[in-house]
């Protein structure tokens, strides 16, 4: 025998069927409907169009067809009921929200933290513990590389405001921050023309420009020192000192040095 939902639906689509150049009603639909069979629903809806239909949900799947469909968020404060036309990303991130959804429901992590390599990664890891030992990897967040040169062709606005020049990481997540070396060697230096833009995009506090020129500028000196002095006895003072405006990167300064380096 077949499900509740298949006997409901048939229900419906026989009521369909008998209707031409109606106004229909549907509540919830969803019910007892699996996700798969909402959308060969919606799309049966779609293709019948001689109808007009009004459809009440809290289903998430009528949120990916933005062809032919129109959407409303009706909300309720207690006092008054307010509609507003659902017509951006962002305001399906607000029903989302509001239908009590999270990233982690669909097998993702509540949010993506973007940053340029591997190494920031580990610091990165290493400060949230410090703050939130609770937070677990792969489930409250996930560290991911964009990669220098790769920053050109992303961006933090929604899709729908985008050429095909960019491609918008609030699709892989919609809680997504980025993290971003300055690259600058002086303090009056300027940031270039991608990080100004993908900062002017990205809400406030989505977006951290260092302010010195990498991540590693806010490892402390003594830090620095102390791991430097450890592992590389023959780097003169003067180079381990990382005070001002230093040009010479770290990495620079172990390659010049005449002890090897093991990694494990």
């Amino acid at each position: 025998s077949f499900g509740t939902g298949i006997h409901e639906l048939i229900i419906i689509c026989k009521v369909l069927a008998l209707s031409e150049k109606s106004i229909v009603l549907i509540e919830e639909p969803e019910i007892h409907l699996h996700p798969h069979l909402q959308r060969k629903f919606i799309n049966l809806l779609i293709n019948k169009n001689d109808n007009i239909y009004f459809i009440t949900t809290h289903s998430n799947v009528f949120l990916d067809f933005n062809q032919n469909i129109s959407i409303y968020h009706v909300t309720h404060n207690r006092s008054e009921t307010s509609v507003s036309h659902v017509n951006s990303d962002k305001k399906c991130y607000s029903i989302l929200e509001d239908l009590g959804y999270k990233a982690s429901d669909l097998l993702q992590t509540n949010g993506i933290i973007w940053v340029e390599g591997p190494s920031d990664r580990i610091y990165l890891k290493r400060w949230i513990k410090l703050l939130r030992k609770d937070f677990i990897e792969g489930i409250h967040y996930t560290i991911m590389f964009y990669g220098g040169r790769l920053l050109n062709h992303v961006s933090m606005e929604c899709q729908q405001f985008l050429t095909d020049e960019f491609i918008s990481l609030l699709r892989i997540n919609k809680n997504a921050m980025i993290i971003i070396d300055s690259d600058k060697i002086y303090p009056e230096d300027q940031i270039n023309e991608t990080k100004k833009r993908i900062e002017n995009e990205t809400e406030e506090g989505n977006c951290w420009i260092t302010e010195g020129r990498e991540i590693e500028n806010y490892l402390t000196e003594n830090t620095m020192n102390k791991w430097l002095k450890g592992k590389y006895s023959d780097i003169p003072e003067s180079e381990i000192k990382f005070k001002g405006n230093k040009k010479k990167k770290l990495g620079e300064i172990i390659a010049n040095s005449n002890k090897e380096i093991k990694i494990k």
